[in-house]
């Protein structure tokens, strides 16, 4: 039986028959809340949406900064960059637990999702104009995006450690199960 045949079964028993006793409501009651609580944060979309959005807001932030204060230097846009895009990787680090690798990966993502939404919304903002050099504009972000995430994911699993539930598990890396 399947993945979703155990779910229904355990929903139907959950609901169809009606407690006999006090003792089987509270077991029913903690049941519930465990399968509530554990099957919506273990691949939950929490874990893949807040990664991708921080990744993509951070761009748009950076966008509007670059078009509110127009920066004096290059590196003074670099290092803004740079800085908004570590930030957004601890946040998303901070709301999406033990996985630092999978959410810098996903943070990049959107950075590149927010790079292309970029270069199709600002010639429509700013008159018409057209980029030809988009390729290296997406290549220069994400060589900016890729070693913020990056670091900041090798930072979190140092100061953090390794994901305890799936160590406890035997889920180590290793391949075995």
């Amino acid at each position: 039986m399947g993945k979703r045949g155990q779910a229904q079964v355990f929903w139907h028993s959950l609901i169809s028959a009606p407690p006999s006793s006090e003792k089987e409501v509270k077991a029913k009651r903690a049941r519930l809340e465990v399968s509530m609580t554990f099957g919506f944060r273990k691949n939950g979309f929490a874990r893949t949406a807040v990664p991708f959005l921080c990744g993509a807001a951070s761009f748009f932030l950076v966008w509007i900064l670059d078009l509110a204060l127009e920066p004096k230097s290059f590196l003074s846009l670099v290092l803004v960059e740079a800085g908004l895009f570590a930030l957004a990787c601890v946040v998303a680090c901070a709301f999406t637990s033990g996985q630092p690798f999978r959410t810098a990966g996903l943070g990049v993502a959107g950075v590149f999702a927010a790079v292309i939404a970029e270069i199709i919304i600002h010639p429509t903002i700013e008159g018409g104009y057209e980029r030809n050099l988009f390729p290296l504009e997406i290549a220069f972000h994400m060589l900016v995006a890729s070693p913020s995430f990056l670091l900041i994911a090798v930072a979190w699993r140092v100061c953090f450690g390794p994901d305890t539930k799936r160590l406890k598990q035997g889920q180590n890396g290793s391949g075995s199960s």
